[in-house]
């Protein structure tokens, strides 16, 4: 998410492949925000329900787009998504001090234990 919104979508220019990235992490910090206990879904589809309504005849073409794109295929920063990202962005800074982080007991003993039995 860091570095789409800092480093690849600066340019008037953007590469898809790279805006779709941002878009995912973006789409998965909001999906932790709002369900903290669940890991959010792999699928774009199951995501991009968080997503703005506003937002999505853009994405939608930007996806179709995707459908017959290559690696390096870039696209005119679409300035309204770009925003978006970017305010989700210093949404996720800020989030990331208040969420629960479930802390586990260290297995490094068990697990030298369990490889010295396999040995």
């Amino acid at each position: 998410m860091r570095r789409g919104v800092e480093d690849d979508l600066t340019g008037e220019q953007v590469r898809l492949k790279r805006l779709f990235y941002a878009l995912r992490s973006t789409l998965a910090a909001i999906w932790i925000r709002c369900y903290p206990e669940e890991a959010p879904p792999m699928t774009f589809e199951q995501l991009a329900f968080r997503l703005p309504f506003a937002l999505r005849t853009t994405v939608d073409e930007l996806l179709a787009r995707k459908a017959t794109a290559n690696e390096k295929t870039t696209v005119p920063r679409p300035a309204t998504l770009v925003d978006f990202l970017q305010a989700e962005y210093e949404a996720a800074l800020t989030a990331r001090e208040t969420l629960p982080v479930t802390r586990y007991p260290d297995p490094t003993s068990a697990l030298y234990a369990l490889f010295r039995a396999w040995l």
